[in-house]
């Protein structure tokens, strides 16, 4: 600390005497602070809008892409089993005139349908749709839907029959559930060398699909069959549709228009796996409580400088009360201070006073 000059001191006095030299707190501090929180929660609002909705834009593109893959891994998985299936189909088809051991053919359609896994059912129908033989797979413990010697009565597997002998290539059915399961099957129908005889294998499709998800790891997304916008089985919970991403593409290997729907549900504010978005709002919640910490501490400042204006105001307005003269000189006797009262008796005024040294202009000439 240094000494404090007379020349100091008497400034301050010199203020002091001047009373439009006190200014009341300003609260525009207060305010400045109000407004910058609030756009900062205004930009952190939209930057966050914006990284979400990048999200949500990659995503869909994601979306897009696992989907049309998903399509194009049935469709050959399809194909494959119907390539499989012809070259299967010659220790398969029925000649009443030449020699087939039952054995055999049992034999080739187990294991068929124990490399293919999906294929529940194998079976020969004749051309008048007339079951020849029907072998089951292993994994349904024996059951057989088709009956042999009955008749095709399903006018879905009728007509994809119909259109397998009459264009000579593999056709697959219109897909369909039965009321035992929620699961959703398909007929492929593959034209045997005889020219009068197919190989109906029916195929757990459900089974296909959820087998082609798990080797594309496409667990996050959840996929269905649809004719048009109607699904052949609900399983999407449409409570949560309004969050969700969707996406469809046409299964070109179905003879009707059968598409392939995708949703993915994980794509909002609370849910989002963004970690950029949340070390944005980790940091607008510090800087919040910094400003926030901020505007407390101006409003004690502002309080307490008002406070203060307040207890000077009556401090003046009591030396400016007194009945008597007040006069604040220093050591070597410079007025420094007058009181309106000391003004008032030797009628002169603090500007004509205050910094004059002995001899005074009020003292007597003698």
């Amino acid at each position: 600390m240094h000494d404090i000059s007379d020349q100091e001191v008497a400034q301050t006095f010199r203020k002091l005497s001047h009373e439009e030299d006190v200014r009341p707190g300003n609260s525009w501090g207060i305010y400045a602070s109000w407004v910058a929180i609030l756009l900062l929660f205004l930009s952190f609002f939209f930057v966050s809008y914006f990284i979400l909705d990048a999200d949500r834009r990659a995503e869909t593109v994601r979306l897009k892409q696992s989907t049309e893959l998903m399509a194009q891994t049935l469709e050959a998985r399809v194909m494959n089993t119907s390539e499989l299936l012809q070259k299967t189909s010659m220790r398969l088809i029925h000649l009443p005139q030449a020699f087939a051991p039952v054995a055999s053919s049992e034999l080739s359609a187990i294991a068929f349908m124990q490399e293919r896994r999906e294929v529940l059912e194998l079976t020969l129908v004749s051309k008048t749709k007339k079951v020849l033989r029907t072998w089951a797979s292993p994994s349904t413990a024996g059951h057989i839907t088709r009956i042999p010697e009955s008749a095709i009565i399903d006018s879905n597997l009728d007509e994809t029959i119909t259109r397998a002998f009459a264009h000579d290539s593999s056709t697959l059915s219109l897909p369909y559930s039965v009321a035992a399961d929620n699961n959703i099957y398909a007929d492929l129908v593959v034209p045997t060398p005889t020219g009068d005889q197919v190989l109906v294998a029916r195929l757990d499709f459900s089974r296909l699909m959820s087998e082609a998800q798990s080797s594309l790891q496409l667990m996050q997304y959840t996929f269905r069959l649809e004719d048009g916008m109607r699904p052949f089985v609900e399983d999407f919970a449409e409570e949560n549709i309004g969050r969700s991403l969707s996406y469809a593409t046409t299964l070109s290997f179905f003879a009707s228009n059968v598409t392939l729907s995708a949703r993915s549900y994980e794509h909002n504010l609370f849910f989002t796996s963004n970690l950029q978005l949340w070390w944005i709002l980790g940091l607008a919640g510090m800087l919040a409580l910094a400003l926030a910490l901020l505007l407390r501490y101006q409003q004690r400042q502002h309080g307490a400088q008002r406070r203060l204006t307040a207890e000077y105001s009556l401090r003046r307005s009591m030396m400016d009360s007194y009945l008597a003269g007040v006069r604040v000189t220093d050591r070597e006797g410079k007025i420094l201070f007058i009181n309106s009262t000391f003004e008032k008796m030797f009628g002169f005024t603090a500007d004509e006073l205050i910094g004059i040294k002995p001899p005074y202009p009020y003292w007597a000439q003698d």
